[in-house]
């Protein structure tokens, strides 16, 4: 019985520790387990994304971003998430969300980087020509970067009011600027000096929690 409760205790600490993407609306929007490559990806450099066998792999050059926008459809109030694995990495990089994207105007971007361990929303302004801070970089507590941990990003938009979360806990309330119509989503890694590859998981979108 002792050696029982120990292995289910020992189960349920890996349940609580990793991460799980939990979007919670009951209506699936889209969603991707990247089995196969899904046209609707738009267009991005075949040598710096792989999809496929479960996993999308970006592997941005150094010093730059590489931006993989789902252009299926466009998305207001809705509930994004996905699971991040972190590459062991020599110099700063980061990987997330992007979300509220319209053509000629800007975009939105949730990261988390490594080996920093840290998080924050920017928006690049294509008006402005400049990234602004709505969120400006923070520390997570706790959390894992390390090469091979996981990561759950969950982001819901609601109007003008966004709520994110970093592996199932709230990290930060912040305003978006509304769309019209409504925004493509996607994912976005960057790389400093050197390079790694980021592997996204478990991409979904749901209508928003009731």
């Amino acid at each position: 019985m002792i050696l029982t409760r120990a292995v289910w205790l020992a189960a349920a600490a890996v349940l609580v520790a990793g991460p799980a993407s939990a979007c919670m609306g009951d209506k699936v929007l889209f969603e991707d387990r990247f089995d196969q490559p899904n046209p609707g990806w738009g267009k991005y450099l075949k040598n710096r994304v792989v999809i496929g066998g479960g996993a999308m792999k970006v592997t941005p050059e150094p010093k730059r971003r590489q931006f993989v926008q789902y252009r299926g459809d466009l998305y207001g109030d809705a509930d994004v998430c996905v699971d991040i694995t972190v590459p062991a990495l020599r110099s700063e990089g980061a990987a997330g969300l992007l979300f509220g994207y319209e053509d000629y105007v800007g975009f939105n971007f949730f990261w988390v980087n490594a080996p920093g361990g840290l998080a924050g929303i920017d928006r690049w302004s294509d008006t402005a020509s400049k990234w602004l801070h709505p969120v400006n970089s923070r520390k997570v507590a706790g959390l894992d970067v390390s090469g091979g941990a996981k990561v759950a990003l969950r982001l819901t938009l609601n109007g003008t009011r966004a709520i994110s979360y970093i592996n199932n806990k709230e990290f930060v309330q912040f305003k978006v600027s509304p769309t019209e119509l409504g925004g493509f989503i996607g994912l976005e890694a960057e790389a400093g000096e050197t390079s790694g590859t980021w592997i996204f998981n478990n991409f979904k979108i749901t209508n928003l929690p009731r």
